[in-house]
């Protein structure tokens, strides 16, 4: 993943806002890829001497990646306090009317229907802040609630700017940021009882 993101902004014909923060947060990367020593995130640790170095550098290393993300969306959020369209609500209808960044012609009506009504326009105007916000100060809200709402939430809204404003190369890096950002240290899909029963059958089978 490391050198996906930095290799992006090079790539990229069109930047669109996340090329650096791609690059960023590929170089932040670099440290935890290289004081991890496992065949993959699957294998269990093994003890060495310098684990407790490595892990010190790793885990200081994620905590710069995920200050850098809160402090991209916290301005975000609070640099859209300085335009009108933004603080009354209507800046999502003048956003997918853009020549440039407006919405696709697939979409344009749907669109268009959304922010021509009063309250659906200005509920997603203000909810983008709201949710940037959140994001910002991720980290200290409650575990479940980062990851059963405030996660699947982010990423539809940034997978919504990639279908109706055209930006995929944002939506992938910004993804990848959420998951930085939102996801705890050392969390995993699997639970560690899992690796245990599976460790034991292993040993009982017999050669």
């Amino acid at each position: 993943m490391a050198a996906l993101l930095i290799a992006l902004p090079l790539t990229s014909a069109a930047p669109d806002g996340g090329d650096q923060l791609a690059g960023i947060l590929g170089l932040l990367l670099l440290p935890v890829s290289l004081t991890d020593w496992r065949r993959t995130s699957w294998t269990a640790s093994q003890p060495d001497r310098a684990r407790g170095a490595r892990l010190f550098v790793a885990y200081f290393v994620l905590a710069l990646a995920k200050l850098q993300i809160a402090v991209v969306y916290l301005v975000a959020c609070l640099g859209k306090f300085s335009s009108p369209e933004w603080a009354n609500g209507t800046a999502l209808f003048y956003w997918v009317r853009n020549n440039v960044f407006g919405a696709p012609p697939l979409l344009r009506p749907v669109a268009e229907w959304v922010t021509m009504r009063p309250v659906l326009v200005a509920a997603s105007s203000w909810g983008t802040l709201v949710l940037e916000f959140s994001l910002a100060i991720a980290v200290f809200l409650p575990t479940p609630f980062r990851l059963r709402f405030l996660l699947p939430v982010a990423l539809l809204f940034h997978l919504a700017i990639w279908l109706v404003l055209g930006v995929s190369s944002f939506a992938f890096v910004m993804g990848a940021a959420l998951l930085i950002l939102v996801v705890p240290v050392g969390w995993s899909l699997v639970p560690p009882k899992v690796f245990r029963i599976r460790s034991e059958e292993k040993e009982e089978t017999p050669a």
